[in-house]
């Protein structure tokens, strides 16, 4: 029992007193080779908390958002983003992304937005993924959608 508690006194350590702020700078230097940069106030708690960010695309300014929170737990992780603003004209009131040592090759993906609600996985290990447009409020986004049984959806290949 005694070694149990030790190991659960460990993580929870970890957990709390882990360099987020380095997850972070990591995220950066990985999306500066496609030219992509967040600007954004950081806090360092349970969670590594992104306020009042933009998000820079070849120098220009493509999104903005109030917050995002990273949580880099060892058998669990998940972003929350809240309230993101695209290019002045979409908007999505939060989406959630997920990833477990379960199945450690697909990050799950669900939100709310003005065009329609968001679902998705995304495969790492094959460097693509599908994200679907439910209940879909817009039909300008409908030239980058595809169609199937269970609705619109967006593929991603990275």
């Amino acid at each position: 029992m005694k070694i149990l508690t030790a190991i659960a006194g460990f993580l929870l350590g970890l957990i709390i007193f882990m360099p987020k702020d380095n997850i972070y700078f990591k995220i950066q230097e990985i999306l500066s080779k496609e030219n992509i940069y967040i600007n954004s106030d950081i806090k360092n708690s349970l969670a590594l908390e992104l306020k009042n960010g933009t998000v820079f695309v070849n120098k220009m300014d493509l999104a903005y958002f109030d917050r995002c929170e990273i949580y880099p737990y060892i058998f669990w992780n998940k972003i929350e983003c809240n309230n993101i603003n695209i290019a002045n004209q979409y908007k999505i009131t939060n989406i959630n992304g997920s990833y477990s040592i379960i199945n450690p090759f697909k990050i799950k993906i669900s939100g709310n937005s003005n065009f329609g609600k968001i679902e998705g996985e995304i495969n790492i290990f094959d460097k693509n993924g599908r994200i679907y447009i439910t209940k879909l409020t817009n039909s300008l986004i409908k030239r980058y959608l595809k169609k199937d049984k269970k609705g619109y959806y967006y593929d991603v290949k990275f």
